[in-house]
């Protein structure tokens, strides 16, 4: 079972399963940046960046955005 704690305004400290850190590192998947990795007394902890799940998603405000705004989502 995952649980995660805020530790800063853009990072999160995620007790997780072992496979978690590695699954997100050879993904093509966009996922959150991960900063570093550990494991104390079986344990793996993923300090990584922050993603606010309560932040609009894309498809929602697309057409909210400019050209310029759009184009650098693609680049």
């Amino acid at each position: 079972m995952a649980c995660e704690f805020r530790i800063c305004y853009r990072m999160v400290i995620k007790f997780t399963p072992s496979t978690e850190a590695a699954n997100m590192e050879f993904t093509n998947i966009p996922v959150p940046r991960i900063h570093d990795v550990f494991v104390i007394d079986s344990q793996t902890y993923i300090v990584m960046d922050y993603v606010d799940v309560n932040a609009p998603e894309l498809t929602n405000i697309w057409g909210k955005l400019t050209p310029r705004q759009q184009e650098g989502i693609f680049t």
